[in-house]
Protein backbone atom coordinates (compact mmCIF):
# COMPACT_ATOMS: atom_id res chain seq x y z
CA UNK A 1 0.00 0.00 0.00
CA UNK A 2 0.60 3.31 -0.52
CA UNK A 3 0.84 6.31 1.32
CA UNK A 4 -1.98 7.88 -0.58
CA UNK A 5 -3.57 4.38 -0.39
CA UNK A 6 -3.18 4.84 3.29
CA UNK A 7 -4.16 8.12 3.47
CA UNK A 8 -7.56 7.14 1.02
CA UNK A 9 -8.20 4.25 3.83
CA UNK A 10 -7.86 6.25 6.90
CA UNK A 11 -10.23 9.02 5.44
CA UNK A 12 -13.05 6.80 4.18
CA UNK A 13 -12.97 4.79 7.56
CA UNK A 14 -16.60 5.40 9.35
CA UNK A 15 -15.64 5.06 12.66
CA UNK A 16 -16.13 7.64 15.96
CA UNK A 17 -13.50 5.36 17.77
CA UNK A 18 -10.85 7.97 19.83
CA UNK A 19 -8.42 5.64 19.06
CA UNK A 20 -8.26 5.62 15.43
CA UNK A 21 -5.65 7.05 13.13
CA UNK A 22 -5.83 10.11 11.09
CA UNK A 23 -3.77 12.43 8.68
CA UNK A 24 -1.74 13.67 11.69
CA UNK A 25 -0.26 10.37 12.18
CA UNK A 26 0.36 9.40 8.40
CA UNK A 27 2.34 12.84 8.86
CA UNK A 28 4.36 11.72 11.98
CA UNK A 29 5.36 8.59 10.11
CA UNK A 30 6.77 10.19 7.18
CA UNK A 31 8.62 12.38 8.94
CA UNK A 32 10.23 9.68 11.00
CA UNK A 33 11.23 7.94 7.52
CA UNK A 34 13.04 11.17 6.81
CA UNK A 35 14.79 10.91 9.80
CA UNK A 36 15.66 7.51 9.97
CA UNK A 37 15.96 5.97 6.33
CA UNK A 38 17.97 2.91 7.81
CA UNK A 39 14.66 1.74 10.09
CA UNK A 40 13.49 -1.99 9.56
CA UNK A 41 10.01 -1.05 10.92
CA UNK A 42 8.38 2.35 12.38
CA UNK A 43 4.87 2.17 13.73
CA UNK A 44 2.64 5.38 15.07
CA UNK A 45 -0.10 4.35 17.06
CA UNK A 46 -3.31 6.77 17.37
CA UNK A 47 -3.18 9.20 20.07
CA UNK A 48 -5.67 8.22 21.93
CA UNK A 49 -3.42 6.17 24.04
CA UNK A 50 -3.74 2.89 25.80
CA UNK A 51 -5.40 1.54 28.92
CA UNK A 52 -4.36 -0.80 31.74
CA UNK A 53 -4.25 -4.48 31.32
CA UNK A 54 -7.11 -4.32 34.43
CA UNK A 55 -9.60 -2.93 32.30
CA UNK A 56 -11.84 -5.47 31.73
CA UNK A 57 -13.67 -3.82 28.86
CA UNK A 58 -12.43 -4.68 25.05
CA UNK A 59 -10.25 -2.10 23.72
CA UNK A 60 -8.79 -1.59 20.86
CA UNK A 61 -6.39 0.97 18.79
CA UNK A 62 -4.90 1.66 15.74
CA UNK A 63 -1.48 1.82 14.45
CA UNK A 64 -0.05 3.06 10.98
CA UNK A 65 3.46 1.29 9.97
CA UNK A 66 5.93 1.50 7.44
CA UNK A 67 8.33 -0.93 6.27
CA UNK A 68 11.15 -0.78 3.81
CA UNK A 69 10.59 -3.19 0.44
CA UNK A 70 13.64 -2.62 -2.16
CA UNK A 71 13.65 0.62 -3.23
CA UNK A 72 10.31 2.02 -1.31
CA UNK A 73 8.42 1.96 1.73
CA UNK A 74 5.19 -0.02 2.18
CA UNK A 75 2.36 1.11 4.41
CA UNK A 76 0.22 -0.37 6.38
CA UNK A 77 -2.64 0.26 8.90
CA UNK A 78 -4.25 -2.65 11.34
CA UNK A 79 -5.69 -2.74 14.73
CA UNK A 80 -5.10 -3.95 17.87
CA UNK A 81 -5.49 -4.77 21.31
CA UNK A 82 -4.97 -1.46 23.59
CA UNK A 83 -4.04 -3.40 26.88
CA UNK A 84 -0.66 -2.52 28.39
CA UNK A 85 0.64 -2.59 31.69
CA UNK A 86 -0.27 0.04 33.56
CA UNK A 87 -1.52 1.54 30.39
CA UNK A 88 1.65 2.97 29.47
CA UNK A 89 3.39 2.59 26.41
CA UNK A 90 5.19 4.18 23.90
CA UNK A 91 3.16 5.12 20.92
CA UNK A 92 5.82 5.66 18.59
CA UNK A 93 7.71 2.61 17.87
CA UNK A 94 10.88 2.11 16.03
CA UNK A 95 13.31 -0.94 14.70
CA UNK A 96 16.63 -0.57 13.50
CA UNK A 97 19.60 -2.57 11.90
CA UNK A 98 22.56 -3.11 14.07
CA UNK A 99 25.54 -1.08 13.37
Amino acid sequence: MTENELREQLNTQNSRSKRRCTDAEVNRLCGLIEQYPDAKAIRVYSPGGFVPRWYKYLCMIQYVEATPKEDTWAFDSRWIDAHRRYGRASLVTLNRRPE
